[in-house]
């Protein structure tokens, strides 16, 4: 039973650590968007 929650906690871990590099991503392709006069890249 602790195994499994511990898996569990390690596993939600990770999500939010991908989660976070996404959000990560997506703020610097909008801040480059902002910053560039074009309109800068499509984000898909």
């Amino acid at each position: 039973m602790l195994r499994a929650l511990e898996d569990l906690a390690a596993s939600e871990r990770q999500m939010y650590e991908l989660d976070h590099r996404k959000d990560q991503v997506m703020t610097v392709c909008y801040i480059l968007q902002g910053h560039n006069p074009m309109g800068g890249i499509a984000v898909k």
